[in-house]
């Protein structure tokens, strides 16, 4: 098997059979896996991911679309994720970064301000990070893709 052959069944085993989103995925194979090419694969993933989230995405601009960054990152952040910082998020954090881009680009912000807005969808993409991670280790999942994958 290639190695993108190899990145791909990785990549959607941990996806489907594992039930990680995307940005913890990519962070496993950005610390545990950096010798595998996955690049080409997180792309398509990723624009795939997209989308699927079409709805969920406009609807959250719909939602947090506001004038002050402060108000629509807060906004945003509590569509994603009611219960933060307790709980786990109900989207994906594809549909904050998304969302997001789309908020800054209506709004047309300053730099200074669109890392403002920034700053709240971030503590989402952490989070998704840290659970990733997380399942990494808790879940043994180096040992499943040697077994699965013949890693």
């Amino acid at each position: 098997m290639t190695e993108r052959g190899i990145a791909h069944n990785i990549y959607w085993r941990l996806r489907l059979n594992v039930g990680l989103e995307h940005h913890a995925v990519r962070e496993i194979f950005r610390a545990h896996l950096p010798t595998i090419r996955v690049k080409d694969t997180l792309y398509r993933a990723y624009k795939d991911d997209r989308d699927l989230w079409s709805s969920q995405i406009d609807s959250a601009v719909a939602m947090s679309l506001h004038p002050d960054p402060n108000i629509a990152g807060r906004r945003l952040l509590r569509y994603v994720w009611p219960d933060y910082p307790k709980g786990d998020p109900t989207l994906p954090y594809t549909v904050t970064s998304q969302a997001m881009i789309r908020i800054v680009e209506a709004n047309e912000w300053s730099v200074a301000e669109r890392q403002r807005a920034w700053v709240r969808a971030r503590k989402h993409l952490r989070r998704v990070k840290r659970d990733g991670l997380e399942a990494w280790d808790e879940r043994l999942l180096a040992t499943y893709l040697r077994v699965k994958t013949n890693l």
